[in-house]
């Protein structure tokens, strides 16, 4: 039966009748009305209270979250408000530190801050370990790829938060100094049994980006790039080389010291730029009787030449490439896909965080080569070629870092070989 006049069941009532205006005023619905009032947090729960986290000491250091929480003390609308808040420029200014921003990066950053600032942990966390933990984020998220992504940010709450919730519960002090340091983020993240062996790497990549940034930051603004006319890197000693060597066996974590041990012996033994130590691969690297030596292509042009490597540093390479997985790179031997340059320069930067016997970059080991050769008289054309240089202009600047030769060596150099 039907209880409609036309004999249309009611269920098939025309949605056109929903659409007629009606006299009455609409209802709104709950969430259209702004009546959220920020709640003040109560005191910590936990047996030992703890001072909130303060801005670094130097009065020109100002950190982006403290302008937000000052915000937050006037805002009706509380942590939920949508309003922007501008960074600071020495924050902004700190590009080196993270990926350079996309147009759309600022939209970005106050989305991220909101989300952050929304965040109350799974199980909700005790203010003081919170607001710890917000802040830190925040102040880190100048370090995230550009765009940053939701991912980006959640993965650095979850890292963030287990570590600072693990050391408010063990009664240790919320100072980053301490919560970021590297002893107490390799006891959390080594003792964290919930975690993955991949997640626990994940974990820790992430800390150790924000800890370098928040207790390394440095505010100062980047000089615009020019072309000056400077003296070439001086050479390492053979006693430096060996020295330099010897402090690479004890970087950990270990993909840091396969990273560090590649980027040297390629530049010592082989003399290779930046852009070709990461086109090399095991298959590249041929160990005869005579030697060890490598294919080189030039990253630019394609180009293919062989460089013998010194003989001094000739095991050191054929028992890196041993230990390698055939196609797979020497930079990054747990990889058969070209790695990036930043994240080798990256590792390179962490690794100068230990304390290295002597100063060494690309440059400088590249230029210890050159004058090795120019030092026990490789022929010019010969040393040019496997150089990859098409004038002599650098080596011509090197020969004021040569060593001293003997007035008995050099009266032997010039009458010539018997």
């Amino acid at each position: 039966m039907s209880d409609r006049p036309d004999g249309r069941p009611s269920s098939e009532r025309s949605t056109r009748l929903r659409l007629v205006d009606s006299a009455e005023p609409a209802v709104p619905r709950p969430f259209d009305q702004p009546t959220f009032q920020p709640r003040p947090l109560g005191p910590a729960t936990g047996p030992v209270q703890r001072p909130l986290p303060a801005p670094p000491p130097d009065e020109k250091v100002v950190w982006p979250s403290v302008g937000w929480l000052a915000h937050y003390a006037d805002c009706p609308e509380g942590r939920r408000c949508r309003h922007h808040v501008a960074f600071p420029d020495w924050w902004l200014d700190m590009v080196t530190r993270g990926i350079p921003y996309a147009a759309d990066t600022d939209v970005a950053l106050q989305h991220a801050v909101g989300r952050v600032n929304r965040f109350k942990g799974h199980p909700p966390m005790q203010p003081d370990a919170l607001l710890f933990t917000r802040q830190a984020v925040l102040d880190s998220l100048v370090v995230a790829p550009a765009p940053i992504t939701e991912s980006w940010v959640m993965g650095s709450l979850a890292a963030v938060s287990g570590l600072v919730r693990w050391v408010h519960n063990t009664g240790q002090p919320l100072a980053r100094e301490h919560v970021f340091s590297e002893e107490v983020r390799y006891r959390w993240v080594d003792g964290a049994g919930h975690l993955t062996k991949e997640s626990a790497r994940i974990y820790a990549v992430r800390l150790e980006l924000i800890a370098d940034h928040l207790n390394g930051a440095v505010v100062k603004r980047l000089p615009r790039a020019t072309k000056v006319q400077e003296a070439p890197v001086e050479p390492l000693t053979p006693f430096e080389e060996a020295d330099l060597w010897v402090w690479s066996r004890g970087l950990r974590p270990l993909t840091r010291r396969q990273r560090v041990q590649a980027s040297i012996v390629t530049g010592l033994g082989l003399g290779l730029t930046r852009g070709e130590k990461y086109l090399l691969v095991k298959e590249d690297v041929t160990v005869t009787g005579d030697g060890v030596f490598a294919t080189i292509a030039h990253p630019v042009t394609g180009e293919v030449r062989t460089v013998a490597c010194r003989r001094d540093w000739e095991d050191r390479l054929a028992a890196l490439v041993f230990e390698m997985k055939p196609h797979h790179y020497l930079t990054a031997p747990w990889r058969d896909t070209r790695p990036s340059p930043q994240s080798a320069d990256e590792s390179m930067r962490r690794a100068h965080k230990a304390r290295p016997p002597v100063d060494f970059n690309n440059v400088r080991l590249r230029n210890t080569w050159l004058c090795h050769h120019l030092a026990n008289g490789t022929p010019l054309k010969v040393l040019m070629q496997a150089a990859d240089m098409a004038e002599a202009n650098h080596l011509h600047n090197l020969l004021t870092l040569l060593p001293d030769v003997s007035e008995a060596d050099a009266l032997a150099a010039l009458r010539g070989r018997a």
